[in-house]
């Protein structure tokens, strides 16, 4: 499936047919800003759910306290890697671990973990050093990292992120124009509901089956779509995505 970056739609062109549709053209119902909000969540919760994007960053690996914040818009690590150089010139790069339970206040402080060099515990006898491994930690949106890791001077991060961070202006990819007008509409019709009942209930219902239904409901045919989409097209959403965002 191919789609050209270049053909993404603009709120405008988004907001056009989700006003039309839940009749709020004058914004008496809901502010304008409300709309834009809910048009950004959903490209985030179908960016969370898809898989769709990934990004890389590279940040000075932070020697002193081992620990470094997860990107803005980040969801899931993938790859992390240790180099010296510059993103332009890679030298010495090692791939660094994941180790559950590591925890460190910092460089000098020592660590803690389940799995350690010369711990006395009956489950890890004959248990060798693994000193020279290289490893890392997530722990409340941060990444700790061994102070082996500290050698080199700089860290790059592999990630799942979200298309469009909180306060970023909301451009849609073509491919997903119709899932996230039925994500909106449908938010709005759950709010309405409870004031007006007997009005909303129904529409709600309706564009509840419309975007949940099992296999062919806009939800999991939008889902479908970011599965299928080609490395290459997905690339150039990445570049487009992020000159409109960063």
């Amino acid at each position: 499936m191919n789609f050209s970056p270049q053909s993404a739609i603009t709120i405008e062109n988004i907001l056009s047919d989700i006003l039309l549709e839940v009749e709020d053209e004058d914004h008496k119902l809901f502010t304008p800003g409300y709309y834009v909000h809910l048009v950004q969540s959903a490209l985030e919760e179908l960016s969370i759910d898809s898989f769709l994007l990934t990004y890389w960053q590279d940040f000075d690996f932070p020697s002193e306290t081992l620990s470094l914040e997860m990107p803005k818009g980040a969801f899931n690590i993938k790859q992390v890697y240790v180099f010296n150089g510059d993103d332009c010139v890679v030298s010495d790069m090692r791939e660094v671990h994941y180790k559950r339970l590591y925890n460190t206040k910092g460089n000098g402080y020592g660590y803690t973990t389940k799995n350690k060099t010369n711990i006395d515990d009956y489950f890890m006898a004959g248990y060798s050093s693994s000193e020279s491994i290289l490893f890392f930690n997530l722990q409340n949106g941060n990444i700790s990292f061994s102070s082996s890791c500290s050698e080199y001077d700089n860290v790059r991060l592999v990630y799942n992120g979200v298309q469009t961070n909180i306060g970023d202006v909301p451009i849609i990819p073509l491919p997903f124009r119709q899932v996230v007008i039925d994500w909106v509409v449908e938010k709005i019709f759950r709010r309405l509901k409870a004031k007006d009942p007997r009005k909303y209930r129904p529409l709600w219902s309706d564009i509840n089956s419309v975007l949940y239904r099992p296999f062919d409901g806009s939800w999991d045919k939008a889902l479908k779509r970011a599965r299928t989409l080609d490395s290459k097209v997905k690339e150039d959403y990445f570049e487009y995505f992020s000159k409109m965002n960063y």
